[in-house]
């Protein structure tokens, strides 16, 4: 099963660096995916919540809620140019950090209440409620904290490619030079 988990972030990987041109970028992206699964994979082992599909699903989605709240990060650094300080990088995340914050709440406060579901029937929502509510939390915290600090590392990163698709000529569509 951790092979499939592996092959399904390596296509991420591909589909984020054939959307951006990048290759810098899908690996910060990627960078958030290990502490938000870090806690709910700590919890679980704890607990000894049985390793079954349900978990495995959970891993997954919350695998895909880390990476859609990396990219918002992401963009909003990309938005706001090159850094020159760590106050303007955090000042260009705070652009974004509203949507973040709305998404994270919504999906927390959507599986809390299935955490107190009684019985032996729900212990696979419960497992499941568990994971996306740990996950979803340790998503936001390394968005809004581990993409500025590698974005700070990586000068070159915050810089949006304007080259076009596949490096490709602009055309010029401009009136000047349009013929009459």
């Amino acid at each position: 099963m951790g092979v499939y988990f592996f092959l399904a972030l390596f296509f991420c990987f591909m589909v984020i660096a054939a959307a951006t041109e990048s290759i810098r970028v899908p690996v910060v992206i990627l960078f958030t995916v290990p502490p938000a699964l870090g806690l709910p994979a700590l919890v679980s082992l704890m607990t000894g919540a049985p390793v079954d599909i349900s978990l495995a699903c959970a891993f997954v989605a919350v695998s895909g809620i880390a990476v859609n709240a990396a990219v918002l990060a992401v963009e909003a650094l990309r938005e706001g140019g090159p850094i020159s300080s760590i106050w303007n990088l955090y000042k260009s995340l705070r652009q974004r950090l509203p949507s973040l914050l709305a998404t994270s709440l919504t999906t927390i406060a959507g599986s809390l209440p299935f955490l107190f579901a009684s019985g032996a029937a729900n212990q696979m929502v419960r497992s499941l409620a568990l994971v996306t509510t740990l996950g979803v939390a340790g998503s936001f915290i390394a968005s809004i904290s581990l993409i500025p600090a590698l974005a700070k590392l990586w000068p070159g990163f915050t810089q949006a490619q304007d080259t076009g698709v596949s490096g490709a000529k602009q055309i010029n569509t401009s009136k000047e030079g349009a013929l009459p």
